[in-house]
């Protein structure tokens, strides 16, 4: 298993923020607009009584679909806008998309404070729509990143909390998983 060098979020999906993904949305002040396929546009306002805040992270060609950070006072999520009809989905962390674009797994870590899930869940693409096959919780690792080999297999990379109380401090290991996604 070639765990080397697993990248992350921003260099597996080869986006970045730059001119060309501004074309996709507009923020100013308190509303992020995304422009939608159609020539519609759908319209997210930052929340003070939920305390959501919207911020744009990329646009995913490979689904079609936009990822939005939804930041909270202590912790985040994630939300995926379909680009052509605004279906929107909450995730709990960064989504990392199978070779055919049919299946995302997102993965989130927070080892130190806490404020949001260590977790992966697992997800379909279908249609204009994704659904939730797995959501699978985990406490004494994380789900960090992600190195998709196939369809159905990707090598997960792990972090680990290393608490060394005699001179309070903590480090971080990793370990790597390789990961088959199978029908029951």
């Amino acid at each position: 298993m070639d765990s080397s060098y697993i990248p992350d979020f921003f260099e597996n999906h080869n986006v970045k923020i730059s001119g060309g993904q501004t074309a996709y949305f507009k923020k100013m002040k308190d509303t992020l607009t995304l422009l939608l396929n159609a020539g519609d546009s759908m319209v997210l306002v930052d929340d003070p009584e939920k305390v959501e805040q919207y911020s744009f992270v990329a646009y995913l060609p490979k689904i079609g679909y936009y990822l939005i950070k939804v930041q909270y006072p202590e912790g985040n999520s994630y939300m995926l806008v379909n680009s052509n009809n605004g279906f929107k989905k909450y995730i709990p962390g960064l989504p990392f998309v199978s070779l055919s674009g049919n299946k995302l797994l997102a993965v989130n870590t927070d080892l130190v404070a806490g404020h949001t899930p260590n977790v992966m869940q697992l997800l379909t693409l279908d249609a204009d729509t994704l659904i939730t096959n797995f959501t699978l919780h985990v406490k004494n690792w994380g789900p960090d990143k992600v190195k998709r080999t196939s369809d159905t297999s990707f090598i997960l990379q792990k972090q680990h909390l290393v608490t060394d109380t005699a001179n309070s401090r903590i480090s971080f290991t990793n370990s790597f998983s390789n990961i088959i996604i199978g029908k029951r």
